[in-house]
């Protein structure tokens, strides 16, 4: 009611997607050799984790360059919005010092 506004840390949340990718991309190349080196089954699985863990971190990128993306663009509006309507007109000239 009231209280205080909630608060998300995207920037966490993305690590923590990217963390999440690279020990599932390790932990399912870790089971795929162990699997066929001892010929048991488990490669799909492991192989399931490599695939899923590539998606994360591929998402957690994509994210990451549209908010940069966004944050660039919204500096750049932001920037030319404070530039005079004619910027020739307030520019400083210098004397002509050729006698």
């Amino acid at each position: 009611m009231g209280g205080r506004p909630e608060v998300t840390y995207s920037a966490a949340i993305l690590s923590l997607l990217i963390v999440r990718g690279l020990v599932a991309v390790i932990s399912g190349h870790i089971g795929r050799r162990r699997a066929k080196r001892h010929g048991v089954e488990g490669c799909w699985p492991s192989l399931a984790a490599i695939i899923v863990g590539r998606l994360c971190i591929l998402y957690a990128a994509l994210v990451n360059f549209v908010i940069m993306g966004l944050i660039a663009a919204l500096a750049v509006l932001v920037d030319s919005a404070d530039l005079p309507a004619d910027p020739f007109k307030s520019a400083v000239v210098a004397p002509d010092r050729r006698r």
